[in-house]
């Protein structure tokens, strides 16, 4: 049987290939790498009419959607806003960057040897990533540091598989809650909260991944129930979550 997409995780972000690609208005916390295998695709920001692509450098939470009227293969690479690419990746300004894919030809030519091979394991993942952030990073950018603070909790919140208080985040990083959460959104962007949520999601796509149904992969992540899974899962990505599992 021909196979009609790939999901791949590592520690700094995850790859999806597959064809025929089209999601709604979405948004998520994941700077996104998009490469197209053959012809365009179109990328609509909220209010604007669509663009076409063949690769395209979108940053953290901005709304869009995306169409492909061809049935290519497109590679969907997210990264962590803040691992050490992220936080260069993430300085640029401009919400969808056009990328030249002949930039990419060595790139396109790994996903593709990778997408017809078993291996899923995180250090190839990792280093398909790494290769892929290379090829949009010019020369070298500065590396942009977050408050060390910020930096520990978002390990401690990563880490945390039940439910994550504020106060006691903010304990273990020395800080007032108030402070904290002031110090904490104008590092990440974010709010606390829709971190912690999003952090969920992850490890939700994460049990998926590894073969568990969408009820298990729910409570897995730390959801009350699937249904609420389900609607982070739309939110973000623009599609159900179902559908990654066919």
């Amino acid at each position: 049987m021909t196979k009609t997409y790939k999901i791949g995780y590592s520690p700094i972000g995850g790859i999806y290939i597959g064809k025929g690609y089209r999601a709604d208005f979405h948004k998520h916390h994941l700077i996104t790498l998009v490469v197209s295998f053959g012809g365009p695709f179109e990328i609509a920001l909220k209010g604007k009419e669509p663009e076409s692509f063949r690769a395209a450098l979108i940053q953290k939470d901005i709304t869009h959607n995306f169409t492909s009227e061809n049935e290519d293969y497109k590679a969907l690479i997210h990264l962590d806003p803040y691992s050490a690419q992220g936080l260069i990746l993430g300085q640029e300004k401009t919400p969808v960057k056009r990328l030249g894919v002949n930039h990419f030809m060595p790139v396109i030519e790994a996903l593709q040897e990778w997408f017809q091979g078993e291996d899923t394991s995180e250090e190839v993942v990792e280093s398909l990533i790494n290769n892929a952030a290379a090829c949009v990073m010019d020369g070298e950018p500065a590396y942009r540091a977050i408050d060390e603070r910020v930096g520990e909790a978002l390990q401690l919140i990563r880490q945390q598989e039940g439910k994550v208080s504020i106060n006691e985040i903010a304990d273990a990083v020395c800080l007032s809650p108030s402070r904290f959460a002031a110090l904490f959104k104008s590092n990440t962007g974010i709010s606390f909260r829709k971190y912690v949520l999003h952090c969920k999601l992850i490890r939700s796509l994460q049990a998926m991944h590894h073969n568990h149904n969408l009820t298990e992969a729910s409570f897995m992540g730390g959801f009350a129930d699937q249904p609420h899974f389900t609607r982070t899962f739309k939110h973000a990505f623009g599609w159900r979550p179902s559908r990654s599992k066919k």
